[in-house]
């Protein structure tokens, strides 16, 4: 996968960058890669992201597996289970070095964009 090709509404950007701060807070605490991984069904999704819709949460959740960047199945039309792709956490790592400390500047910086990060 070509990972420069890959192009995010500001909003999915926020979204996958709030799921990765997650996944590395997770790794800090000792989780497993396979936990860590994991971001639940939209209301595991929706207890992370308070501020959200459910709509958009969803929309967020089908466009990055539409680019491979997470994996969901989908049951009763809505996001039943997610989980971040390899490629989803490469992106990611590629991206911000695993720092949390890069992640936050990042949002800090889109909050103008996306109020609701």
């Amino acid at each position: 996968m070509n990972f420069l090709d890959i192009q995010l509404s500001k909003t999915t950007d926020a979204f996958i960058c709030l799921l990765y701060k997650n996944y590395l807070e997770k790794r800090k605490n000792g989780e497993s890669l396979s936990v860590s991984r994991r971001t639940g069904s939209i209301d595991n999704l929706m207890k992370l992201l308070p501020d959200w819709k459910k709509e958009d949460i969803e929309v967020c959740c089908y466009d990055l597996s539409a680019r491979g960047l997470l994996g969901i199945l989908r049951a009763d039309n809505t996001v039943w289970n997610s989980s971040f792709t390899e490629d989803g956490i490469i992106y990611m790592e590629n991206r911000f070095k695993n720092k949390v400390s890069a992640i936050i500047d990042y949002l800090k910086d889109i909050k103008s964009f996306v109020p609701f990060v």
